[in-house]
Order: C-alpha cells, then structure tokens, then sequence
C-alpha cells in the first residue's frame, strides 16, 4: 500500500481521517481495511465494503453489515499483518 489517506464522513456527519491498510477480496466482494489517524498508542481498525463506480473513475465505500464478512475480512487481514501489528 502507499499509505494513501482519506477523510470519510460518517452517518453521523463526523469525519474520519483514515489511513488505508490494505484491500482484501472476500466472496467477490472488495474491503478496505483502513486505521484513523491519531496520535494515540490504541489503533482503531475499519473495514468498508468498495464499490466502484459505474465509470471507474472513482469509488464508494460502506459499511459492513455481515458479521460473517467483517470477521473474515479482519481474519484475512491478521493473517497478513500479524508481523506488523500486535492483535489483542
């Protein structure tokens, strides 16, 4: 990844400012797993459903409301990361 960074809003009109951690392909669907941005030792971990848009040039993310999919995906991405994050 390329520590591409990005401000969403969420439901609630709060900005994130997020950092993207890596894409992940589960059941034909693409996630993205990103860490907001902050100056604190505790890491909070986010993980979106992307969906392109219909031209490409751009995409959507939302949230994941399958617990099945947003368990796998975190699994997915422990696997790969477990040398660079500590998991609790």
């Amino acid at each position: 990844m390329d520590n591409q960074t990005m401000v969403l809003t969420n439901e609630d009109g709060e900005e994130l400012n997020l950092k993207l951690l890596d894409v992940c392909d589960y059941k034909d669907k693409e996630y993205a797993v990103m860490m907001e941005v902050t100056v604190s030792d505790e890491v909070e971990i986010y993980i979106f459903e992307v969906v392109e848009d219909e031209d490409g040039n751009g995409a959507s993310y939302y949230e994941v409301e399958d617990d099945e999919a947003l368990e796998a995906v975190f699994d997915i991405f422990k696997d790969e990361y477990q040398d660079v994050f500590s998991f609790e």
